[in-house]
């Protein structure tokens, strides 16, 4: 790049076209006889404000429960896991044996499935 002008960096920029990568996402139902649980988990920064929440499906794709909750102030990561912990408690408490369960976080999968170590 160096010593550019800024008519150069503006004919540069107009010329730009980004590379874009995308996935489709889709959500698909449990097998007969099922559920799906579905976890997430965010925080505001990182540590920062944050909150849980799961869903409960049954194979036709009705609600059978969910539940959210505030968790203050903790990372990310954490509120992944305090997702899937209050998921696999309720789960427990109501007897649901044949469940799938689905989280968006990268992190907590690999480790679960014994892919990556757990700090």
């Amino acid at each position: 790049m160096g010593e550019e002008s800024w008519p150069e960096i503006v004919s540069r920029m107009r010329r730009y076209k980004p590379r874009l990568h995308y996935c489709s996402v889709m959500w698909m139902f449990p097998e007969k006889n099922r559920f799906k649980c579905n976890t997430d988990g965010a925080s505001m920064g990182n540590p920062g404000i944050s909150v849980c929440a799961f869903c409960i499906r049954d194979d036709r794709g009705d609600l059978v429960y969910a539940k959210a909750k505030s968790l203050g102030i903790t990372t990310n990561t954490q509120a992944e896991i305090e997702a899937i912990n209050d998921a696999l408690k309720y789960m427990q408490q109501k007897d649901l044996r044949k469940v799938i369960v689905e989280t968006d976080s990268l992190v907590l999968m690999k480790m679960i499935n014994r892919l990556w170590k757990v700090p």
